[in-house]
């Protein structure tokens, strides 16, 4: 059989002489060697040349996909071998790969493994992981399997030919989603005896991100796209991808509510169980294992869209049920001895009109939002983003929160508002949220601690200077992401924006304490000394509720903080009614406007126009 090597490149100027130094070194030599660099910035495609090889260049890069199809449409021989330029084959690999091909006249593939040493020694925790990780879940598997890797593999050219290339669109698991073309009548193995060594990242980060990007293209294409070649469900694979995920969430409701404390337990045991191998390779192995199964479970879900509705459908059971405990969970006696004190007509009265002004502050939170969605999501109906605000919204009856974001990912994206322009809109909406919040609470100090305190109304400054130069917030946030080195902000607010967003916030915050500031009053508060009180402690303590995120709805730390101010104008046992009849008030209020909500904007996006995406980062 003539035997061509097709190795694509970019950018690996580190390993691929070492690549090429391997294939030469091969008994026999191969027919041909096409390296295919596919516009690379590192000099490396010179580094080629200097080989005995065909050299190809791409003018822009393209992506493995089309590097790969163009190596191949200039190769000749009979066997096609694909290695990366990031592998190094190990003596005897080519021959032990035709020797397969010959072995089974059915075997249209033959791809390898990793060897259990990277390229290069010396590595870190990451590499070192990657390494073993790749060798031994590969080489468990040797044998007749159902998925193609193209790091390392040989095609018979008759099976290249039925399938027809690379699907150049991919540029990540296309490797597998040529497979699911490959007609049954060709088999594909995997061989222990034709190894290769890699050189792998040794930063946590670029790993996950790689993971994570594989994942969910790998979920998309195999959902969305007709397979001829229907693969086998790895039955425990999903098990201990779906256990390792289930920690965290079981964690917040262990929080929320102890007795649960045996969901994370089981779920972080099966983990260990399933995946029992990677516990004789020490701590950092295992912690790797376990983020690799996380992230890998968050880019599946992403990516496939039976696993969204799944997860919407059970985002509404949690949330259904997260409202009927969370009701459960409320102490009703405030409302039953106010009744007995002033009737039940006049408090269903007082909590009504509580409950409306509650309600009002929200409205005014929802058109902050449409105030930041319009200026950095997509040109879309108010109806429409109102649907991603209200799902957040309600995420706060469910401790952890985590359940709603392959939720609103997918809405999100329904509107061609992707992950990175989501995040961002979420991250600046939460910030006005919190910096008006605390405004309000900390410009409230002289009402609580005499005029000495006047001093803290200087706390509205940071809200005045922004109503002023909206784009100072832009300023500091790119600041503060430089500390922490991080990168810049994907998404920034225009001074429109930021001005309807703060002002609108700030005026929801006023609003809603009003409702508190009424059942004080009538508790028996003076008017005027509990006012300031009432509007600060209100939204101050909202805003320490939301940063604790496995309390559903901030429970306890938002009384608390309303506590501290209310024992200052009514005495302790009744303003300990009157925070229980806030919460009650605030509760019900919320529920109200949040499901009502919902359920009238998702009718409404139901008959949106098409939306026209802003520029920027997806």
């Amino acid at each position: 059989m003539r035997v061509s090597v097709i190795i694509p490149n970019f950018d690996k100027g580190r390993s691929l002489a070492a690549c090429l130094d391997a294939v030469f070194a091969q008994a026999p030599a191969p027919d041909e060697v096409i390296v295919v660099d596919d516009a690379s910035t590192d000099g490396s495609a010179g580094l080629a040349s200097r080989y005995d090889i065909r050299l190809l260049r791409n003018a822009v890069n393209r992506g493995v996909s089309h590097a790969r199809n163009r190596g191949a449409a200039a190769a000749t021989g009979d066997v096609l071998v694909f290695v990366d330029s990031d592998v190094a084959l190990a003596p005897g690999a080519l021959a032990n790969a035709v020797a397969e091909l010959e072995r089974y006249p059915s075997c249209g593939v033959v791809q390898g493994i990793y060897a259990d040493r990277p390229m290069f020694p010396g590595g870190g925790a990451v590499a070192a992981y990657k390494t073993r990780a790749e060798h031994h879940w590969r080489s468990r598997r040797a044998g007749v399997v159902d998925a193609t890797l193209f790091a390392l593999t040989a095609v018979r050219r008759e099976a290249w030919e039925a399938v027809g290339g690379f699907d150049e669109t991919l540029r990540d698991a296309e490797d597998v989603e040529w497979g699911t073309r490959l007609p049954d009548a060709w088999e594909i193995r995997m061989s222990a005896d034709v190894l290769g060594h890699h050189d792998d990242t040794d930063r946590l980060r670029p790993y996950l991100r790689e993971v994570f990007r594989r994942a969910r293209t790998y979920a998309t294409t195999l959902t969305a796209r007709p397979i001829r070649r229907r693969r086998g469900i790895d039955v425990a694979a999903v098990a201990t991808m779906t256990s390792a995920a289930a920690v965290l969430p079981g964690v917040a409701l262990a929080v929320w509510r102890p007795w649960l404390a045996f969901v994370p337990v089981l779920a972080l045991l099966g983990f260990l169980v399933l995946d029992r191998a990677v516990l004789r390779y020490g701590p950092s192995f295992v912690a790797i294992r376990y983020l690799t199964h996380v992230v890998e479970f968050a880019g599946m879900a992403l990516g496939s869209r039976r696993l969204q509705q799944a997860f919407a459908a059970l985002f509404a059971v949690a949330l259904a049920a997260g409202l009927v405990l969370f009701l459960g969970a409320q102490d009703w006696t405030p409302v039953r001895d106010l009744a007995a004190h002033l009737g039940s007509g006049r408090v269903a009265g007082i909590l009504g009109l509580a409950a409306l002004i509650n309600a009002a502050g929200l409205v005014l939170g929802l058109i902050s939002w449409r105030a930041l969605f319009a200026d950095l999501g997509a040109r879309v109906s108010g109806w429409t983003s109102s649907r991603l605000f209200f799902v957040g919204f309600l995420t706060k009856f469910l401790p952890g929160r985590f359940i709603a974001l392959p939720v609103l990912l997918r809405m999100g994206r329904e509107v061609d508002v992707g992950p990175v322009r989501l995040a961002g809109l979420f991250a600046l909406s939460w910030g006005v949220v919190a910096l008006t919040g605390l405004t309000v609470g900390i410009a409230a100090g002289p009402g609580l601690a005499g005029a000495r305190f006047g001093w803290l109304l200087l706390a509205a400054l940071p809200v005045v200077a922004l109503l002023i130069r909206p784009a100072l917030f832009n300023s500091a946030l790119a600041l503060a992401l430089r500390v922490l080195r991080r990168p810049p902000p994907a998404v920034s607010a225009s001074d429109r924006g930021m001005r309807g967003a703060l002002a609108a916030q700030t005026l929801s915050w006023v609003v809603s304490g009003h409702h508190l500031w009424l059942l004080a009053v009538v508790a028996g508060a003076p008017p005027v000394a509990s006012y300031a009180v009432c509007i600060g402690g209100f939204a101050a303590g909202a805003v320490a509720g939301v940063v604790v995120l496995v309390a559903p709805d901030g429970l306890g730390v938002r009384e608390a903080v309303v506590m501290v101010g209310l024992v200052t104008v009514l005495p302790f046992s009744v303003a300990t009614s009157v925070v229980l009849a806030s919460r009650l008030v605030c509760s019900l209020s919320e529920m109200a406007v949040g499901a009502g909500g919902l359920l009238t904007a998702e009718l409404m996006h139901r008959r949106r126009p098409a939306p026209v995406a802003l520029g920027g980062p997806r």
